[in-house]
């Protein structure tokens, strides 16, 4: 998963950042409400963290952001304590390191099932991986692949747009058959 971290708080910051990717996340730390903000516009992300040292307003603005440029991400926001209430309509609170993780790795199953369901639905457009590189059929950004991929088709999600599709890769073919 790719989680954009923000906090006003420096050691939770760092603490939280070291936290995530220990669990395999792929994570970005901001350093301050304009550097999320221009992550939020430059990156792709599929978890939005708000940390509960953050001001509403900067939750605020930073969902509204985040929602705009990955409508299929998830926020999680970190309450101080279980009996306050969320600063913004997130998708889930977390109370704690534990909680955080378990949340992720939730939403992480449910994206790798849904990619899964569409894909044996067929209702996924179809893009042929052509020389390790493919073009999004959505947002037509290129793409770097491994052009050796061990399966026929494999569903991908694109970093940029979030949206789901399947490559299609021909088999090899063995020039010593006829």
């Amino acid at each position: 998963m790719k989680v954009l971290s923000a906090s006003a708080d420096a050691a939770l910051r760092h603490s939280r950042e070291l936290l995530l990717r220990d669990h395999g996340c792929d994570v970005k730390t901001s350093l301050s409400k304009s550097h999320a903000l221009e992550l939020i516009q430059s990156l792709s992300f599929d978890v939005l963290v708000c940390g509960h040292s953050l001001t509403p307003e900067t939750c605020q603005q930073l969902a509204k952001q985040f929602r705009a440029r990955n409508p299929r991400g998830k926020i999680i926001e970190i309450l101080a304590a279980r009996w306050n209430a969320p600063k913004t309509q997130p998708d889930a609170t977390a109370v704690g390191p534990e909680e955080l993780i378990a949340t992720i790795r939730d939403f992480a199953q449910h994206t790798s099932e849904q990619i899964q369901r569409d894909g044996l639905r067929g209702d996924l457009l179809r893009v042929r991986l052509n020389g390790g590189e493919i073009t999004c059929p959505y947002c037509q950004i290129q793409l770097v692949m491994d052009s050796i991929m061990d399966t026929i088709m494999k569903a991908q999600e694109c970093p940029s747009c979030n949206k789901a599709f399947l490559i299609v890769n021909d088999p090899p073919v063995n020039p010593c058959l006829p």
